[in-house]
């Protein structure tokens, strides 16, 4: 109780000289100043406490009957939920700080992928039981929540990814959303869809199906895509993302194989202005692309990192990267997988 006891003597230890002579304490507080308290014990939102322990509003409720009610009517105390497995024990503890929250806007991050402890053989066991994480309790009660989702990062099995378009998302900030790795070459089944996010700002995807339509991309300005199966959907995602500032994608070694029929090079004149982005990451792509970097225009890029196979060669040319960085201001950091490192002063 010592994260407890250091709080409740900060409220109550003796006055200053010149002091009243007696001195307000914990319990003469009005209830709405010492839920602030509470508020300001816990890590700063949209960070996770711990479901017990210091730093928890758990931890808040063994203190005293006045403190315990005033922490069971604070919603924002529960807010911010995080589930390491959904076949956890502390799958009830979260079904109770669900209840506990109200409807104050929520903070998860939850992993939710149900492996079937039952399966026969390796294979099986290592295949995400879809139809139980739907069913689960927990995941049925956060897709009913969905209004109330502000910074959710997920990881969930692919089939799942179709359920997120079932209701709208309005309040809805960062999301965070990664599935079970595919083999190389399987197809992605399910791309996301959101309704209704007006807020949204930042994504970050692995392994999930994205294209243009996808959701408000125009208004994102983080973005991260983690195993890209199209180039030229890429290219297209970008094309929508006029406020991007932040972006950073990984194609999958074999996407590229797979969209050899498309050619950048039929597209006379084919470019994608990215406007406002200052930060540029083309990371690990493993088979030589076509054009990409010719067909950027970024005007305001200030980094960018790319792997060395992107400019069909280890060592990285200057003149092919010259088309991209013209116009650019300031200092850009041209950085390779080889580490090593080229800065150029654009005028």
């Amino acid at each position: 109780m010592a994260g407890t006891s250091e709080l409740a003597s900060g409220l109550t230890e003796s006055p200053a000289p010149g002091a009243p002579k007696h001195p307000i304490t914990s319990e003469a507080l009005p209830d709405e100043l010492v839920a602030e308290i509470f508020t300001r014990y816990l890590p700063p939102y949209p960070s996770f406490p711990p479901w017990v322990g210091p730093g928890s509003p758990t931890h808040l409720l063994g203190v005293c009957r006045v403190w315990r009610a005033i922490a069971l009517n604070t919603p924002s105390l529960w807010r911010a939920i995080h589930v390491e497995s959904i076949d956890r024990k502390d799958i009830e503890t979260a079904h109770l700080w669900l209840k506990r929250s109200g409807s104050s806007l929520l903070a998860l991050q939850i992993v939710t992928v149900y492996h079937n402890p039952l399966a026969s053989t390796a294979t099986t066991a290592r295949s995400p039981d879809t139809a139980a994480e739907l069913s689960h309790p927990l995941v049925q009660e956060l897709l009913a929540n969905r209004w109330r989702w502000e910074y959710v990062d997920w990881d969930l099995s692919e089939p799942m990814i179709a359920s997120f378009a079932a209701a709208p998302v309005p309040n809805l900030v960062h999301l965070s959303l990664g599935t079970v790795r595919r083999p190389p070459l399987a197809p992605r089944t399910q791309v996301l869809r959101l309704t209704e996010c007006e807020r949204l700002r930042a994504v970050n995807l692995w392994n999930v199906a994205v294209d243009n339509t996808s959701f408000a991309v125009g208004q994102l300005t983080t973005l991260t895509i983690i195993n890209v199966d199209s180039c030229y959907q890429c290219m297209k995602v970008l094309e929508a993302a006029r406020n991007l500032v932040e972006c950073r994608l990984y194609i999958r070694p074999r996407a590229l194989t797979r969209n050899r029929s498309f050619d950048f090079d039929s597209l006379d004149g084919y470019l994608v202005e990215v406007p406002r982005l200052e930060t540029l990451v083309f990371e690990d792509i493993t088979t030589p692309s076509q054009d990409w970097l010719a067909r950027l225009v970024v005007p305001s890029l200030r980094r960018l990192a790319v792997s060395c196979e992107l400019l069909d060669t280890r060592d990285v040319n200057d003149s092919a990267i010259a088309s991209l960085w013209s116009g650019c201001r300031g200092m850009i950091g041209i950085r390779s997988t080889t580490s090593r490192v080229i800065r150029s002063r654009v005028g």
